[in-house]
């Protein structure tokens, strides 16, 4: 038998609502889960429903602790235990920028507490030229991975001077990395 488990967000003042049905959280229909943003500042509580050929039971754990901004929650039912880990931002690091004829060429490394897409937000600058901005998908299998993109720059950004460019990381919870960037001077 494998029961069936939903979370619920309580809000602070939560212990004093009993009685009233709280909505379950989106998506959240396994063992385990990671706590996203939208369940900062509330309590989180396990309801874990059994089935068998009697019908079914539901059992509700103990209102966790009020979650804080990238902690570590756990709720406990007299059955079972759910430990759900604070959702981190994706982390990204330059590896490398170059020009090869008149396409730029940008290594990364993205890490990402979750599996799944991974958008990256690059954006080219360059002094006196308006900023452009383009978005690629990541699919990652595995917590890091190298990646290469390229991409034929705006005519304005392939004169003479300082190209920088800039990347970010978001994952699908819209946690963001911090901002890295790299230049080239061409001459």
């Amino acid at each position: 038998m494998v029961p069936d488990t939903h979370l619920v967000r309580l809000p602070v003042a939560a212990l004093q609502l009993h009685g009233r049905r709280l909505p379950h959280v989106a998506g959240a229909t396994s063992s385990v889960y990671g706590v996203r943003s939208a369940d900062v500042d509330h309590r989180m509580r396990a309801l874990v429903t059994a089935h068998t050929s009697a019908g079914r039971s539901t059992v509700a754990s103990s209102p966790s602790s009020v979650v804080q901004n990238n902690t570590t929650t756990t709720t406990t039912t007299n059955q079972t235990t759910t430990t759900v880990q604070g959702n981190k931002a994706p982390t990204i690091v330059f590896i490398s920028l170059k020009w090869v004829g008149v396409r730029a060429y940008a290594r990364f490394r993205v890490c990402d507490d979750g599996l799944g897409r991974i958008t990256v937000i690059e954006r080219d600058n360059k002094a006196k030229a308006l900023a452009y901005q383009r978005r690629f998908r990541i699919t990652r299998t595995s917590a890091c991975g190298t990646y290469t993109r390229s991409w034929i720059p705006a005519l304005r950004f392939r004169t003479k001077g300082r190209y920088v460019v800039t990347l970010r990381a978001v994952d699908t919870s819209n946690a963001l990395s911090r901002i890295v960037s790299r230049s080239l001077v061409k001459r």
